[in-house]
């Protein structure tokens, strides 16, 4: 019944267009001989100095983690594009895993973010924030909950937000995920501080350490140290790039290193592109002239390393993976178990577990807009639920149809 109003939505081309098949792969060439040109080959050609420059280690197979927390969270991508505007879906999980098992898991969190007449930009930064928030809450109540939890695994960047003056600011601190109910936009940045502050108290007092996983790198932390060094040609290519790209052909398997504390190298990024108002409030945060919150922020920033390790596993893709270890004295321990640990898909396989778990297929974003649809009960009420776009309905049954020929 759903589709009869939408009958457009069964037509779909078997084939490909012949015509945008040799388009893509031209462009395909001209992406490949593009990064050739400008990344790669700059990087490799300076690769043994680029070794002597970071100081490199070798990490032992350790197995110092027995039972290992995990915590993700994701949401609907696109977005439901309602009559009334945005609408998304965002899931917390968390996993305890033990060795050889995936031990226990559970949803925490199923959260609707709805669009108050935001840009979609605005609107996608409201729903990756509160994710965080969602994240930092269930990693901090699952700690308390199990006192033999060794290590806590944060899918992404241990500071998310530290880009933004609102991060600086805590707020709510008593119940952050309450308080943040009503912020959109940066405005929730301030509560996301404020659960992590919460978190990475507890874990200090626990003697835990907290490690943020990130897998999407764009920083450029390391381009200083490069210039510096006059390796002009990598830092040239590091700026069309990111860390992540250079460190993957610098370090070999089974290798680490220490890039430095979060602080100082976030302060050196935010100088060298000029926002001298973000940095201002960076130091403001460490002299404590912003209050007790931001300056206890500021010395977790200072205690966390900013490391880069090569699995030494067999990967779908090699790349070089960054830890965020808070406290700093716990890395060589923390790579340790890493690199004994990394899953095939290049992250530490309690995070690839936790990972599946929470995933959010297309399919289930089609079922709950059918669930809207057929509980709401007036004809004004089922217009606003209505899909303003009805065209992009191929974003969700396309992926429906696939998954059931899996």
């Amino acid at each position: 019944m759903y589709e009869e109003w939408l009958p457009s939505a069964d037509i779909e081309l078997e084939e490909e267009n012949p015509e945008l098949t040799l388009m893509l792969s031209r462009l395909a060439k001209k992406a490949l001989d593009w990064l050739d040109r400008n990344v790669v080959k700059p990087i490799v050609q300076s690769r043994d100095r680029l070794r002597s420059l970071f100081s490199i280690r070798r990490a032992e197979r350790g197995d110092d983690y027995v039972a290992v927390l995990a915590v993700d969270s994701t949401w609907s991508k696109p977005p439901l594009e309602l009559v009334s505007g945005l609408m998304a879906i965002i899931v917390t999980g968390y996993i305890v895993a033990v060795p050889q098992h995936p031990g226990f898991y559970g949803i925490k969190y199923a959260s609707l973010r709805r669009s108050v007449g935001e840009h979609e930009e605005r609107f996608s930064l409201s729903v990756e924030l509160k994710a965080k928030v969602l994240e930092f809450v269930t990693a901090r109540r699952e700690l308390i909950n199990h006192s033999f939890v060794d290590l806590v695994l944060i899918d992404g960047p241990l500071f998310p937000g530290a880009t933004l003056p609102q991060f600086y600011d805590p707020r709510g601190l008593a119940d952050p995920l309450r308080h943040s109910r009503e912020a959109y936009g940066r405005e929730l940045a301030h509560y996301v501080s404020a659960a992590l502050i919460n978190l990475l108290d507890d874990a200090h007092d626990l003697e835990k350490p907290v490690v943020g996983v990130v897998k999407r790198v764009s920083s450029r932390f390391l381009y200083r140290k490069l210039v510096d060094a006059g390796l002009l040609g990598a830092a040239e290519a590091l700026r069309r790039s990111n860390d992540k790209t250079l460190m993957s052909f610098v370090l070999r398997p089974g290798e680490y290193t220490v890039v430095g504390d979060f602080y100082t190298l976030l302060i050196e990024s935010l100088r060298l592109r000029g926002q001298k108002r973000l940095v201002n409030i960076l130091e403001e945060s460490c002299r404590g002239a912003l209050g007790e919150l931001p300056q206890r922020l500021c010395s977790y920033m200072r205690d966390t390393a900013v490391v880069y390790y090569m699995p030494s596993q067999d990967l779908v893709y090699p790349q070089a993976i960054r830890l965020d270890i808070y406290p700093s004295s716990r890395v060589e321990e923390v790579v340790s178990y890493a690199i004994s640990d990394t899953s095939h898909n290049a992250v530490p396989t309690p995070i690839d577990l936790v990972d599946r778990f929470v995933r959010i297929e297309a399919s289930a974003i089609r079922r709950f807009h059918i669930l809207l649809q057929a509980y709401a009960q007036q004809d004004n009420v089922k217009l606003v639920v209505g899909l303003t776009n009805p065209q992009k309905l191929y974003l969700y049954k396309r992926s429906e149809r696939s998954a059931s020929m899996e």
